[in-house]
């Protein structure tokens, strides 16, 4: 009985794995903020978490809060939800579910269709580095984004007419810097 039991419970038990990256975020030099990402990895399914908050000080304050979480099931994008704060309001919110072979995408309560049987969220380029990877989803946005290389551990993309330029060392992304026209801010992975 005691075998059965131990067999039974071997069955059921789920192999669960957490990674967690914090990066400290700098506008001219100066630390304004954080973004902290978590992936959690259970058997087939990967969950991923993302907070992001910081406040800037130029000719204004300006405070803005992101929120992500998503679902992937073998390596796909099953479903989303983000949140953008600036300054405590909401800026925007973006839910994205895979339906049969395309995903329905809701920005601010406009709906879009993806005609993609599959694709991969911005959040997993924090836990892998793009060698395969050529497109991606802003979760935060619902933009599609055209991932480019720039040579040895280096890639970036546009988004929202921002560049976005991702470094890695040994698969891990080290440094996410984004180009604004007036400003640049900086992740840095906390050591």
């Amino acid at each position: 009985m005691k075998f059965l039991l131990s067999l039974l419970f071997l069955g059921f038990s789920v192999h669960l794995h957490a990674q967690k990256l914090t990066y400290d975020a700098y506008l001219r030099g100066n630390k304004v903020g954080k973004m902290t990402v978590v992936r959690e990895v259970s058997d087939n399914k990967t969950s991923i978490s993302s907070t992001t908050h910081i406040e800037a000080h130029m000719l204004f304050t300006i405070k803005v809060d992101v929120s992500s979480e998503s679902v992937y099931q073998n390596g796909e994008l099953i479903e989303s939800t983000a949140v953008s704060k600036q300054n405590g309001n909401i800026h925007s919110q973006v839910e994205v579910i895979k339906k049969n072979n395309n995903y329905a995408v809701n920005i601010d309560g406009e709906l879009k269709t993806l005609n993609k049987n599959s694709i991969v969220g911005a959040d997993v380029l924090y836990f892998e580095e793009p060698k395969q990877i050529k497109e991606t989803l802003a979760l935060a946005s619902g933009e599609e984004l055209k991932i480019e290389n720039e040579g040895e551990g280096n890639y970036f993309f546009i988004h929202g007419g921002k560049k976005e330029k991702h470094q890695y060392a040994n698969g891990i992304l080290q440094q996410v810097t984004i180009e604004h026209s007036l400003y640049t801010v900086v992740l840095k992975l906390q050591q």
